[in-house]
């Protein structure tokens, strides 16, 4: 099928909107509509050739809708709302323990060009594009392996388009911190930066716990355009690098 995609032909060369061929998915694929994306610093990384081979298209926090599953497919439908997340393998040791963002073949599904099973489904003029964690969400529709996808609850009254920076910013952010730092309830956690992944897990923590809760001072740049970023109910404390700097 025929989609739009922003491709990068080359590093450090501008996203370009350009029709592409995208084939069907898989046994194990799912085809989705994108419906939104997130923008992270890591597309910028992938636009200046440091991540993935050219030509790419770019994009990992993607949210949309299931158009098409393939015949192995049992975890979603087509009509389902869903966020795309990172490729793994599912198999390796470090999966089989639950930490999939440590799977041993991370960078090669994720960053390596081709979909799970090492070929391609996105081409322009009879040559492969390079996906890009999986899924490469700067295009209309894509396709991406089922383990890629998590499905939003059915009964779920959100908007999309606010879902697909969870893929990324969320996970890295309270996830580092929930899932691998593990505090202890009254532990003081300082957290460098306030952008959004910053923000993830000063939001994380401080939500009701029954275990308890943690004092957070967050660090940052904030100019007056980033305060909002660091509102007052997501640190106990606020340090404001951009203050400190004016002072001296």
């Amino acid at each position: 099928m025929k989609v739009t995609a922003a491709v990068v032909n080359g590093e450090k060369r501008d996203f370009e909107l350009e029709e592409i061929e995208l084939d069907a998915p898989k046994d194990n694929e799912v085809l989705i509509k994108l419906v939104a994306t997130g923008v992270c610093h890591t597309d910028v990384a992938g636009q200046d050739g440091l991540t993935t081979p050219m030509p790419v298209v770019l994009g990992h926090e993607g949210a949309g809708i299931v158009e098409q599953v393939g015949a192995a497919v049992s975890s979603v439908k087509p009509g389902d709302k869903v966020i795309l997340s990172f490729s793994y393998c599912g198999k390796c040791r470090n999966c089989l323990e639950g930490h999939p963002g440590m799977c041993e073949k991370f960078n090669d599904l994720n960053f390596a060009g081709p979909n799970f099973d090492g070929t391609h489904r996105m081409h322009k003029d009879r040559h492969d594009l390079s996906l890009f964690f999986g899924q490469s969400s700067f295009v209309t529709y894509t396709v991406v392996d089922e383990h890629n996808i998590v499905k939003v609850p059915d009964d779920a009254d959100v908007d999309l388009a606010y879902l697909g920076p969870l893929s990324c910013g969320l996970q890295t952010g309270s996830g580092s911190v929930l899932n691998y730092l593990k505090p202890e309830p009254g532990a003081t956690i300082a957290i460098f930066g306030m952008g959004p992944v910053g923000c993830r897990p000063s939001w994380g923590l401080r939500s009701p716990k029954p275990a308890g809760s943690w004092s957070l001072t967050s660090m940052t740049n904030a100019s007056p355009w980033r305060k909002s970023w660091a509102p007052p109910m997501s640190s106990t404390a606020r340090i404001s690098t951009w203050k400190l700097r004016s002072r001296n």
